[in-house]
């Protein structure tokens, strides 16, 4: 986050399940813009692609997260 300009575009994306499930994600990219002194603006969250099968019976295969934002 410090080497982007301000009005930039941040794409940062986790395949840890703890992160998605917990929805901690956006939340570590907010205090992380924070410490930067910068302001984040989330413009969307997106999970895995339709080829990508996520099992009602196995929670755990529900673990990508990508995360576009505009930073101040």
């Amino acid at each position: 986050m410090r080497s982007l300009r301000p009005g930039g575009l941040l794409l940062s994306c986790t395949c840890s399940a703890a992160m998605t499930q917990s929805g901690g994600f956006v939340k570590m990219l907010h205090e992380a813009a924070w410490e930067q002194g910068r302001a984040l603006t989330v413009l969307r969250v997106t999970g895995p692609a339709a080829d990508h099968v996520i099992h009602p019976a196995c929670p755990e295969s529900s673990y990508l997260t990508a995360v576009l934002a505009f930073v101040l």
